[in-house]
């Protein structure tokens, strides 16, 4: 369901649309992606999360061969996504920072 100052947006397109600009700008990383089988519809805020996280997985991988693995899927009427990478993670005492910008949601 999307907020009354937005449209919905499709989770697919959101996904393969922020994969392709992403990886235009990072064609070292090699990326996995496997969409959910079902047409789910997101907020436009979840449009810009997902692109930074995968943003963030692509560029903060300083890994020989860097690679992304993109999954949705439905459980329950539950959808999952997973973004995951081969790279170090995100330290400890970075961790605070990263959630600090979204205080104010």
């Amino acid at each position: 369901m999307a907020r009354e100052d937005g449209e919905p947006f499709d989770l697919g397109s959101v996904l393969e649309g922020s994969i392709k600009d992403l990886q235009a700008e990072n064609p070292t990383v090699e990326v996995d992606y496997h969409p959910a089988e079902t047409n789910v519809t997101v907020d436009k805020l979840l449009v810009t999360v997902f692109t930074h996280a995968i943003e963030n997985a692509m560029v903060h991988n300083d890994t020989e061969n860097p690679r992304v693995t993109i999954e949705s899927s439905l459980h329950n009427g539950i959808v999952h996504v997973t973004i995951a990478d081969n790279g170090p993670g995100i330290s400890e005492h970075e961790l605070p920072f990263c959630l600090k910008g979204w205080n104010h949601y």
